[in-house]
């Protein structure tokens, strides 16, 4: 799979990790693949991913209950000291694959939209300063519903809940499920 804005992005040649596509309900949209994404070629399954999936089975979601996709469909890495390590993809690297995330979401069609992280955020909104001023913060784009959340990675960090990053996150996915309910109502009549 060759996109047509790879040839100019830095993390060309990488192996790409494809979306998953469940259901056109709900769309949950990280920053990039890990490791474990990259070798599975399946999305959400390193260890953020599996803690975010026990996220939402707290909510009683299970996996096939949502599609999954990311803002970059490439590992961005750093080699600190020898060591390959995942990093946040750069605006850059997230501008090369817009048209790739439009296109996917577009067809796709979801009733409401969860950004996990601020790259994700980013793709659809540009950079903003600090995540934390628009998470929670409903915005459309092109009339679909986008509930901005932090990354499961920011909530494993925050061992101690002190900053209440997994209560906000859980608060966004049922105000996004709220949304997207409503969103059915609305198709239905």
């Amino acid at each position: 799979m060759k996109l047509a804005n790879c040839e100019h992005c830095t993390l060309r040649g990488k192996a790409i990790v494809p979306p998953e596509i469940n259901t056109t309900n709900l769309l949950f949209i990280g920053e990039a693949p890990g490791e474990e994404e990259t070798e599975q070629l399946h999305p959400f399954v390193g260890r953020a991913g599996r803690f975010f999936m026990e996220l939402l089975t707290s909510l009683k979601l299970n996996r096939g209950d949502a599609s999954y996709n990311n803002a970059c469909l490439c590992r961005p890495t750093r080699t600190p000291n020898g060591r390959v390590i995942n990093r946040q993809p750069t605006e850059f690297e997230i501008e090369c694959c817009q048209p790739r995330l439009y296109n996917d979401v577009m067809k796709l069609n979801p009733l409401v939209i969860v950004t996990l992280g601020k790259p994700a955020f980013t793709a659809f909104f540009g950079d903003t300063k600090r995540l934390r001023d628009v998470v929670g913060i409903v915005r459309y784009w092109k009339r679909t519903p986008i509930v901005p959340t932090y990354h499961p990675s920011a909530v494993m960090r925050d061992r101690s809940g002190e900053r209440g990053y997994k209560k906000a996150v859980l608060s966004h996915i049922k105000h996004a499920l709220y949304l997207m309910n409503k969103g059915r109502q609305i198709k239905l009549l």
